[in-house]
């Protein structure tokens, strides 16, 4: 296991033909693919299968702009007290997605709490 703990906004990572950006999941969701395209052009020609982990929401929701999706992870953390006065409620569940390195995401493995 690899942590990239640096101070960088955007986390980066290829896997075969997979790009896929990391970041808070602060900014709107439609903006990821082209800081994307802007912050790792070399990457970003290089791959094919491209995805944005966001996780700001604690739900589970998936956009795609210009076939860039955006997904947006659940948490299996228990709701916060101003989560819960704020009626941000969510299931509580994990998930481990599964890349080919010549094919993209090819499973989801959810365990729910």
């Amino acid at each position: 296991v690899t942590v990239n703990n640096s101070l960088d906004p955007f986390k980066f990572h290829v896997y075969g033909k997979n790009l896929i950006m990391f970041d808070h999941g602060e900014l709107r969701a439609a903006d990821y693919p082209l800081i994307m395209a802007t912050e790792v052009p070399v990457l970003f020609s290089e791959t094919k299968y491209r995805e944005v982990h966001v996780g700001h929401l604690h739900k589970e929701m998936l956009n795609e702009y210009r076939g860039i999706k955006v997904r947006y992870l659940p948490s299996i953390a228990p709701s916060s007290q101003w989560e819960k006065t704020s009626g941000y409620l969510h299931q509580r569940c994990a998930q481990g997605l599964v890349w080919s390195k010549d094919g993209g995401l090819v499973a989801i493995n959810q365990v729910n709490r």
